[in-house]
């Protein structure tokens, strides 16, 4: 069965002429249709419940992404269609784009677009007209409406929480990948003012800048060289002098929003009302040297997993260490993975050298090998129910002797989540009633995983490498001596010689990552109070 999943924030004077156009009397029941009403201070709950097929979902956070993510976990069946609330999507495109994508056997799909111009100034038709000259990738954006087999929806766990949740898909798929309905086309209404197109865009561009910041190997931007070349006769320079205003303005209004820590839930289409910003009452995260991070305790830590764990929603924890920072940079789906974790806890010294430098405030180092030690010995969520996800067969066989009650899969699991192995793990997960899922399946691998499982049952999954060996008495731990002189990795290393590159790929990342804590503490000085001769 095909699922439409709409998300949808204040548009009780939109959703009408959106489910009106899906869902026609005698075929209603066809097709799933989902609408994720999030932050919604008007009516659009109730519009959308008076259509009798249409299934409604509610949620107090304003942030598409989230909502997305709900609706992907009510949906019955595949392939999937994304539809922003204010297009109107005919029922028979739907049934065309499906047939489309099965035919061709392509992951992902779409409809052709036009721009409604007869509102816009002569400055933004003027816009518009310059930046058809030099296209940038759009195979998937800017349409309001993509299409996803369940081959193509497996490429990633879950949408992170990101400004351009459209841009991210396209950034999973080469155009070739994609098949487009020609037959309608989505018809996209611009901003009518300079103004409002400044603002619109300017979102625009915060949502292009985090997507370069979070994949810098995405190619997902356009060709200056083609927008000049383009623009070469005389008639077409005021149209490129009216493209270049708006993309400054946009992004010096974006630079603006940022130091304010502004936020807002709108399209590219149209200018919107700016909602309050999500607020996930789980993460315990902050942004230092480019990084997530949690600066927490043990009594921090430990409060917030008992917490988390009685609330019956997946969170994940993660730890950070050099090796990781490099993927953060260089694993787009790891970042993302990453960025979706509730708490970050800093586990490298490498990281906390850097953070230092920065000025950072200090907290304890909160290790994986002992927040699985904790755990094992009951100094932490004791009485919780525990499963492990991985390690090695030896140290299965020890945990199932000396816990018991803990609920251990082994098994195969690949380098990414596999829908099937996803469900046959969360149905085990489920039987066993869960509450903390130690996830032991190595770096990036586990990350993957551990946002995967956390999508369909509700735990703290905590990503720990190969902290279960250690605890398990599998491999030996590091001597006091050694950890005071911060050479855990030296000992790992000579323990298993096959971690030589990720030592590698942390002393790659280390230079940059020291260089950035040192501009951000001289920044600080040069910011600090000055007194003068009075003084």
């Amino acid at each position: 069965m095909t699922t439409v999943i709409i998300p949808a924030h204040n548009e009780e004077s939109e959703i009408a002429r959106c489910l009106d156009a899906l869902c026609p009397g005698e075929r209603a029941t066809d097709i799933q249709v989902v609408v994720v009403c999030n932050g919604c201070t008007d009516g659009t709950s109730a519009v959308a419940s008076s259509f009798e097929h249409v299934e409604v979902i509610e949620t107090s956070v304003a942030s598409k992404t989230e909502a997305l993510n709900l609706g992907d976990r009510s949906a019955r069946g595949y392939p999937r269609i994304y539809l922003d609330a204010d297009i109107e999507l005919p029922r028979n495109v739907v049934d065309e784009l499906v047939k489309q994508l099965n035919r061709t056997g392509l992951p992902a799909g779409t409809v052709s677009f036009r721009l409604d111009m007869s509102l816009a100034s002569k400055a933004v038709v003027r816009h518009y007209r310059a930046r058809a000259r030099a296209p940038f990738p759009d195979h998937l954006v800017g349409r309001g409406v993509f299409c996803l087999s369940e081959e193509g929806r497996s490429r990633f766990s879950g949408f992170p929480p990101v400004i351009g949740d459209d841009l991210f898909v396209q950034s999973l798929f080469a155009k070739e990948e994609c098949v487009t309905i020609d037959t309608f086309s989505a018809v996209v209404r611009p901003p009518a003012t300079i103004r409002e197109l400044i603002r619109v865009q300017s979102r625009v561009a915060a949502g292009n800048r985090e997507h370069l910041e979070l994949y810098p190997q995405s190619k997902q931007r356009g060709s200056r060289s083609t927008l000049v070349r383009a623009h070469l006769p005389p008639t077409r320079w005021l149209d490129l002098t009216t493209f270049l205003f708006v993309v400054g303005m946009s992004r010096l209004l974006r630079r603006l929003r940022a130091r304010g820590k502004q936020d807002s839930w709108a399209t590219s289409r149209a200018a919107a009302p700016t909602p309050t910003p999500k607020q996930d009452q789980q993460a315990r995260t902050v942004e230092h040297l480019g990084l997530p991070v949690s600066l927490l305790t043990w009594s921090d830590l430990s409060e917030w997993a008992t917490t988390a764990a009685a609330s019956q929603i997946g969170v994940t924890v993660c730890t950070l260490a050099p090796y990781q920072a490099f993927l953060w940079r260089a694993d787009r789906r790891y970042a993302s993975a990453l960025l979706k974790a509730s708490v970050v806890l800093v586990d490298g010294n490498g990281v906390r050298l850097a953070l230092s430098v920065a000025g950072v405030p200090a907290s304890g180092r909160l290790t994986g090998r002992e927040v699985v030690q904790r755990i094992f010995d009951g100094r932490m969520l004791q009485g919780a129910r525990i499963a492990v996800v991985g390690s090695s067969s030896t140290s299965q066989n020890v945990l199932a002797e000396r816990r018991p009650e803990w609920l251990v899969l082994g098994g195969s699991y690949p380098s990414e989540p596999d829908t099937t192995i996803v469900a046959q793990t969360v149905a085990s997960l489920d039987s066993h009633s869960s509450e903390v899922v130690l996830v032991a399946l190595g770096c990036p691998k586990q990350e993957l995983w551990a946002d995967a499982l956390a999508q369909h049952h509700p735990a703290v999954y905590f990503s720990i490498g190969g902290a279960v060996d250690t605890v398990a008495g599998t491999r030996l731990p590091p001597p006091q001596a050694v950890e005071r002189l911060g050479l855990e990795w030296a000992w790992r290393l000579a323990q298993d010689p096959a971690l030589v590159t990720h030592v590698l790929k942390a002393a790659q990342i280390m230079p940059s990552l020291l260089g950035k804590a040192i501009r951000q503490r001289v920044r600080q000085w040069s910011k600090g109070p000055r007194r003068g001769l009075a003084d």
